[in-house]
């Protein structure tokens, strides 16, 4: 029983390591998504404990403020990109999702939330919508 416990923190250990470092392609790929999207500097609230340098978001402490969510769902009534594909199939704010599976980032978008926020979606990334 003790040597599972320790099997299992170690892979706990190792599991969240591998997700903190992998968290500069997700904020980078989002960075490229916020550019592609929006003109001109956008409102974003963080609902997820993020470091991201854009020059076209400005980050708000206030769901009533934001343009845009990043994270979790928090605000009602404002576009949402996520990072869990759950939370992207049942929140009807979700317009995008940007996660890692099997150490490889996905990017998709949901039409549906698209059409709701009337926000165009570029060419390069018209065959992200599932």
């Amino acid at each position: 029983m003790g040597k599972l416990i320790s099997v299992s923190l170690s892979f706990m250990i190792i599991t969240m390591t591998l997700l903190k470092g992998n968290s500069i392609p997700l904020e980078r790929v989002l960075g490229d998504v916020l550019a592609s999207l929006f003109n001109g500097k956008i409102k974003v609230y963080l609902s997820e404990r993020l470091q991201l340098k854009n020059n076209q978001m400005e980050v708000v402490h206030s769901c009533k403020d934001a343009q845009l969510e990043v994270g979790k769902g928090e605000c009602k009534g404002v576009p949402l990109i996520t990072f869990d594909y759950s939370t992207f199939q049942t929140n009807p704010n979700s317009i995008a999702v940007i996660y890692l599976d099997k150490g490889r980032v996905q990017l998709f978008f949901s039409r549906k939330g698209l059409n709701k926020y009337q926000i165009l979606l570029p060419e390069k990334y018209q065959g992200l919508i599932p």
